[in-house]
């Protein structure tokens, strides 16, 4: 909340001010950055069965909200799994919450195979259908802490500039195969932020000056980029001579 809401609520409020303007029936995009405040806008979302790459999302300031709502639940039911570790065994906690987390994560990769070409809305708006992917951060930073795996190890057989690559070319990838491209995508940015620090050409180009501080401000860029493509659909249009002007108003 302290990290997440400040700039959310300012996004909030000028965002449903001005759309007002352009929208003439407002309600859905009002109620969506309400909901967005209260952790719930994926559900709201999944509720109205929004089709979340439809032109006609995009004249949604709030859409990309759903991911703070994944996120936010994430965090509020993940103590619980702390506390459900430690009440089992304390001296045991990280390796009960481990086996907990790679059990639960499992399971809601499961759901989400199972689901995604039956009801595509629901896995990728409600968190069961996305605790795995959170999950695997969870599970990397355990197995990382407690020295599980030699990293260094596993990097002379996957160097870092070949997941890096992998990454991109993955994002390629049609979105038919968008399952398959979401479970790479998870596990190989894993191992990649794993292999962090470690020296080398790679880590040199993620970790100059214009990718930190790219890195620094992307929360709030990510909050107002969407805020600036609806506002864009809603009057100028995206155009090849508006891009320029629509990237820089983002910043």
């Amino acid at each position: 909340i302290k990290r997440l809401f400040p700039t959310l609520a300012v996004f909030v409020a000028i965002s449903s001010l001005t759309i007002c303007y352009f929208d003439p029936k407002p309600s859905i995009s009002l109620f969506t950055g309400i909901s967005s405040l209260l952790g719930l806008s994926n559900i709201f979302l999944f509720q109205e069965s929004t089709n979340y790459f439809a032109p006609t999302t995009t004249l949604n300031p709030f859409t990309h909200t759903w991911s703070l709502g994944v996120e936010w639940q994430f965090y509020l039911i993940f103590p619980f799994f702390v506390w459900f570790s430690k009440s089992i065994n304390s001296k045991n906690t990280k390796d009960n919450l481990l086996i907990t987390v790679i059990t639960l994560s499992f399971g809601s990769l499961l759901l989400f195979l199972n689901f995604y070409y039956r009801n595509q809305s629901m896995t990728y708006f409600l968190m069961p259908f996305r605790f795995w992917e959170i999950g695997i951060g969870s599970i990397s930073y355990i197995l990382q802490s407690e020295r599980f795996f030699e990293f260094e190890k596993i990097q002379r057989l996957l160097p870092a500039s070949l997941l890096f690559i992998s990454i991109i070319i993955i994002m390629l990838f049609p979105i038919f195969y968008a399952p398959l491209s979401n479970i790479l995508i998870a596990g190989i940015a894993s191992l990649l932020i794993s292999y962090v620090k470690i020296k080398g050409s790679l880590h040199k180009l993620l970790t100059n000056k214009i990718a930190v501080q790219i890195g620094l401000i992307s929360y709030p860029l990510y909050i107002w980029h969407w805020y600036v493509i609806s506002l864009s659909e809603w009057t100028i249009g995206i155009n090849f001579w508006t891009i320029p002007f629509q990237i820089f108003l983002i910043f």
